[in-house]
């Protein structure tokens, strides 16, 4: 059975070379034709073992009944595991009408009820018996056979499937389960307990369904055969879904005991005169006559019965005579879960390379939007009433349901033509800003309802919980969190394994850190533009008016603007980085998505939220208005949207003055507020100390997301008591007028306003950048170790200090704990959105890590690694650097189906613009390449520092690995030698 296993293997992977010299149709034929010929063989083997028991009658009857039955040529050549399991089951069937072999009869039925349908354990069970009953075996060896047989085709079929799917599986086993434990299959329908006895065996016997039971009562050599075939049968009624396919295994028994009886009805005929005998022939090919007949008729009422069948060839014809249509204007059909059960077939799709099907099936299928989003241009459905179809437009909402009947062919063409085409990039660009909103704040509130159903004991006993270091239930987290946080310095909390988190942590990991620039270039003076700090402090160490005064200066030379706070500058002339031609992307490019759901502690407020802030500021500053009123207790404090409308000087918690803003995002606003929680100052005292307020919108779903992230930032806090893991700290929390605050430490500016006021459109320097790397792996090994996911790796969310010497992560509001991860293909912001999200694949911690390596690029070199406008072009982009996917990835992930064909090589499907119909065009490429690898991008760079430079480049093509398994950890990059070995000189 193994070596059969390994045939199989070797044959399939045959098919895939052979694959790639024919098109899919020829695949599917190849495939079929080979089944055919196998199922033909073995109930070939059923004949024989028929003429050997029976005699040569039997067996000539046993062929023409079975070419006479309809289903079950039908069904010969279908890739199904019941016609596979057919295979094996016909040839212990078999052995069992021959007798004497009852061990080979164990091995085969053993081996078609482990690898392809557990149901043969019904067939198999009544046979055992009988040929225990009949002395053929022993109940011991009988049990030791089985025992082998069951083990040696349970590692054949995990060998093979595993290796196909890249991962241990036992397909019938979860079938079994799907089926039997949990009874989903009723489901698919459910049909009365006679369905078998009185619709199904009649049309697919035919003939040899009343004859069998003739030939029973006149042969008792057939009579176990019906025996068996009868309880199998009956087993099977007790089931709520029913199927014909299901029975196949006991209908060459039927037709074997049908054909006992013809033989002997015909040795009987011959001991009758001529007229009787030419009777009796006459009535049997009558009666043959009937049953083909009878299948003509079914097979022509059951091509009236595929709608999908029929409406996919008409939508063929249309796609032929279209002119819009050709090699130059590929079209994609996406073929619905109706469509795809009754009749579409790939028979029936054109064997032509600009027309593209996909036949992904998805229970509460896609909507006009999301048909869209994937670039279908065609849309085949409709519902589960026989004979009936609709096509549903991808262009709009609006679905018709028309009946196939020749009257409505005009309507049902009419409808075609409305399947409007170039669909896609309009729809995807005006609503992809919305569709991240709506889908960011679904997870949100999804993953909240979660928690909150996770009480330990209303827990189901199947239900899956958090991994061991987050099993407290969000209740216990909540109520944990508004305990007071601790102070930095002290003793208590921390991870269990200090000494090696300090041992990878190293000297770089402080605000007196060795100096370092911030500026390329090395040695310069104030005239060049460039501010170096005194005794090699670094440009933290200057002064913050030197620094301003030297900033203008540089600003004047090239001709920059750059505005504090704004993130988008004007392009520095001749400034692109070596091998970002091909990109053309300014350095502070933001993603329009990403500007309208912006949630960063310290973003920077839309302009008209600053001109209305800047008229409350100036009005507090003058005072109120004569004949104003001071806002009063009924007031509402909230706008529309649930923003809380703060006033300057106001009050609010326990203590906190708010004196300035920092912005305001899709879930929150952020206060820049003093606190005065230790009491008023005294006269000449020193002010108080400034912190940032985080007020959460006053929505539920909001509350809720808010209280996940104050539950991860304490978390986080407990486990850093000396604040040296550089994730933002949280130092404590309140409600007020039914708004969720959050108090952070203040941090100066972002990376993002960091890179663009010091880069100069060429990054920072290499000592900037390795130090920021050290902190920001700090940050990513400590995340890792409480079991947290930040999922919105970015510059923006990451914040440096007054002194430039220390960055911290920010940002918590998509953070997530490890167990708590729902696929999405919009999680992280674009730019740094790593692989698996856009393919759907399960992910967890190095998703941050493949944000970070994005980060480092940028710091470097000024320029954004992969600015692609969708999904689709950052997975070209990524290509482009880092090369083909891994198959085993494509054939894992939820959404590969969207950017690769389906075909052996699994070719990635590029949607472009065309520059003059501004239509969305595809193009499929089979073999991406790397064009340009980051050791090609950052050629050129740091001359001087070419040995630190590769160590960079190392690190990054490990950051940036496409698989994530093989992505590196923040162990592991803590101890690369970019990280751990200092800059020379």
């Amino acid at each position: 059975m193994v070596a059969c296993a390994l045939a199989v293997t070797t044959n399939a992977q045959a098919l895939l070379f052979v694959s790639t010299w024919f098109s899919k149709i020829w695949e599917l034929y190849i495939v079929r034709i080979q089944l055919g010929l196998l199922f033909a063989t073995s109930l070939w083997t059923i004949a024989r073992a028929a003429r050997r028991r029976l005699g040569p009658g039997a067996s000539l009857a046993f062929c023409v009944l079975t070419a006479t039955q309809f289903h079950l040529p039908f069904y010969a050549s279908r890739p199904l595991p019941n016609t596979m399991a057919c295979l094996l089951t016909n040839l212990g069937l078999a052995a069992w009408v021959k007798g004497g072999r009852p061990h080979l009869v164990i091995a085969l039925l053993a081996s078609a009820a482990v690898i392809f349908r557990s149901d043969v354990i019904l067939l198999a069970g009544p046979i055992g018996l009988h040929l225990l009953l009949t002395r053929q075996i022993r109940l011991p060896r009988a049990i030791a056979l089985s025992a082998l047989w069951v083990a040696i085709s349970l590692a054949a079929t995990v060998l093979v499937d595993s290796v196909f799917w890249d991962r241990w599986l036992w397909p019938e086993g979860q079938v079994f389960v799907f089926n039997t434990w949990h009874n989903k299959s009723k489901e698919w329908g459910v049909s009365p307990p006679h369905w078998y006895w009185t619709s199904a065996l009649p049309r697919s016997l035919q003939l040899a369904y009343p004859l069998s039971f003739l030939g029973a009562w006149l042969d008792r050599r057939a009579r176990p055969w019906l025996a068996v075939a009868l309880a199998y049968a009956g087993i099977y009624s007790l089931l709520p879904h029913k199927e014909l396919r299901f029975l196949f295994p006991a209908l060459p028994l039927f037709t074997l005991c049908a054909a006992a009886g013809a033989q002997v009805l015909a040795n009987r005929a011959r001991k009758l005169g001529p007229w009787a005998r030419r009777g009796a022939a006459a009535c049997v090919a009558g009666a043959l006559a009937a049953s083909m007949l009878f299948t003509g008729l079914t097979a022509a009422c059951s091509l009236r019965n595929y709608p999908g069948g029929e409406a996919l060839v008409r939508l063929n014809d249309r796609l032929l005579a279209d002119p819009r249509w050709g090699p130059a204007a590929p079209v994609r059909v996406h073929i619905g879960n109706d469509a795809a059960i009754s009749g579409v077939s790939r028979f029936l799709q054109l064997d032509e390379s600009w027309i593209s099907y996909s036949k992904v099936q998805s229970e509460e299928g896609l909507s006009p939007e999301q048909l869209a989003a994937y670039g279908f241009d065609y849309l085949l459905s409709g519902d589960e009433s026989p004979g009936r179809a609709d096509w549903k437009a991808a262009s709009g909402a609006e679905q018709e349901d028309e009946a196939v009947d020749s009257e409505e062919e005009s309507r049902i063409a009419a409808q075609l033509e409305a399947a409007l085409t170039g669909r896609a990039g309009a729809a995807q660009e005006e609503d992809e800003e919305q569709r991240l909103i709506e889908e960011r704040r679904r997870r949100r509130a999804q993953i909240m309802a979660q928690h909150a159903q996770r009480a330990p004991e209303a827990a189901a006993p199947d239900e899956v919980l958090p991994p061991p270091l987050l099993e407290r239930q969000l209740a216990e987290r909540v109520a944990a969190a508004d305990k007071p946080l601790p102070r930095p310095g002290s003793a208590a909390g921390g991870i269990d394994d200090e000494e090696d988190f300090l041992a990878l942590s190293g000297a770089d990991d402080s605000d007196d850190a060795a100096g370092f620039e911030l500026f390329r270039g090395g040695d310069g003076g104030a005239g060049s533009g460039i501010a170096q700090a005194p005794d090699a402090s670094g440009i933290g160490e200057a002064r913050d008016d030197e620094l301003e005064r030297r900033l203008s200066a540089h600003e004047a030379a090239v001709g920059l603007q750059i505005v504090r706070g704004d993130m988008v500058g004007k392009n520095v002339p001749g400034a692109q980085a070596p091998g970002a031609s091909q990109r053309q992307e300014p350095a502070a490019q933001v993603e329009k998505e990403e500007e309208e759901e912006e949630d960063d502690i310290f973003a920077s407020t839309p302009t008209d939220v600053r001109r209305k802030l800047a008229a409350q500021e100036q009005q507090a500053a003058e005072g109120p208005a004569p004949g104003a009123a001071p806002r009063g207790l009924l007031d509402n404090y909230d706008d529309a949207e649930g923003y809380y409308q703060f006033q300057v000087g106001e009050r609010i918690g326990p203590g906190y003055e708010v004196f300035a803003t920092h912005g305001r995002g899709v879930f929150s606003s952020v206060l820049r507020a003093r606190d005065l929680t230790r009491g008023a100052p005294a006269a000449g005292a020193e002010p108080p100390a400034e912190v940032a307020i985080k007020v959460i919108r006053a929505n539920e779903t909001m509350y809720k997301a808010g209280q996940t992230e104050k539950v991860i930032l304490r978390k986080l806090a407990e486990a850093d008591p000396q604040n040296k893991r550089h994730c933002v700290r949280m130092l404590s929390s309140f409600e007020y007028r039914n708004h969720l605050c959050l108090v952070f430490e203040p941090l100066d500016m972002n990376l993002r306003e960091l890179t663009k006021r010091y880069g100069r459109g060429i990054g920072l320097s290499l000592s900037a950048v390795r130090l920021y790397a050290h902190q920001m792996l700090v940050g990513l090994y400590h995340l890792r170790a409480c079991g947290v996911i930040h999922a919105d790796i970015k510059p923006d969310n990451i914040l440096v200090n007054a002194r430039r010497t220390q960055v911290k992560l920010c940002d918590f509001g998509s953070a997530m704990f490890s167990g708590d991860n729902e696929i999405t293909p919009y999680l992280v912001s674009r730019f740094y959105r790593a692989p698996e999200i856009i393919l759907g694949l399960p992910y967890d911690h190095p998703l941050d890590m493949w944000g970070v390596g994005c980060v480092v690029y940028e710091l470097f070199t000024g320029h954004i690694l992969f600015p692609g406008k969708t999904n689709n072009e950052m997975l070209k982009l990524m290509m482009d650097v880092k090369g083909a996917f891994p198959r085993k990835m494509l054939r894992r992930a939820e959404f590969a189906f969207r950017h690769f064909e389906s075909d052996a090589l699994m070719s990635f499907t590029l949607v472009e613009e065309d520059p003059v119909t501004r239509r969305p065009t595809r193009r499929v490429i089979p073999n991406p390449t790397v064009r340009k690898d980051v050791a090609a991008l950052l050629a050129g760079q740091a001359p001087d520092q070419r040995a630190k430079l590769a160590q960079l480049v190392d690190l990054l093509e490990r950051m940036l690995a496409l698989d994530p398994d093989k992505r590196i950890t923040p162990r592991e990059a803590l101890r690369h030698p970019f990280i751990r070995e200092p800059i020379a000189g």
